[in-house]
């Protein structure tokens, strides 16, 4: 035990009950405290925010990840902060963000972190789960001492880029456009949220 005695733990068989189950019970007063990943408790912090997720069982630590050597890039983005959270909810909802210093497009934003995707598929996408994500990076990201967040987006929404009217009810301001060049120009706007 890395921080002492007194507490004691009940496993639980996953196949009965989940992490977000346990966290209702905490969260309704059925059960005083139960242990989850730091991520999942971040997560859930959002649905509860009477939760009390402040107590740490085993001093931080890095997140290693296992990647095949045709990904040795990936290996090397985790190296420099991406970090890559997904939804409780199952299905296609994550966000991935890194440190702008790092990010691989064309901005210059030292001090923030930028978002590269944030993702919410199909019949997922009206029920909160982007609010869910971008609020855990803004937590993120606070504690990790960044002045704020960027993202591109474009006037006109498409496909590969954020929605800029979701940016814009969230509290992000258009700060300036940029030119990605690659097979074809595309003008974007940085949004930025401090």
């Amino acid at each position: 035990s890395e921080l002492g005695g007194g507490i004691r733990i009940h496993a639980v068989d996953p196949d009965s009950i989940t992490e977000e189950d346990l966290l209702d019970k905490v969260a309704s007063g059925e059960l005083p405290m139960t242990v989850v990943d730091s991520d999942i408790a971040k997560l859930n912090k959002t649905y509860y925010p009477g939760l009390d997720i402040t107590l740490a069982l085993s001093f931080d630590q890095q997140s290693r990840w296992a990647v095949s050597p045709a990904k040795a890039w990936l290996a090397d983005r985790f190296e420099e902060g991406l970090v890559f959270l997904k939804s409780v909810e199952r299905g296609k909802c994550f966000i991935e963000y890194i440190p702008a210093e790092n990010a691989w497009v064309p901005i210059q934003a030292d001090g923030y972190m930028y978002i590269d995707c944030l993702w919410v598929s199909g019949s997922f996408k009206g029920h909160g789960y982007s609010a869910e994500l971008l609020n855990a990076c803004i937590e993120d990201s606070k504690e990790k001492g960044k002045k704020g967040l960027c993202i591109l987006a474009a006037a006109k929404k498409k496909p590969f880029l954020a929605d800029p009217k979701f940016l814009k009810y969230k509290g992000f301001t258009v700060e300036h456009q940029i030119i990605i060049i690659g097979d074809a120009l595309v003008t974007s706007d940085c949004f930025l949220k401090k």
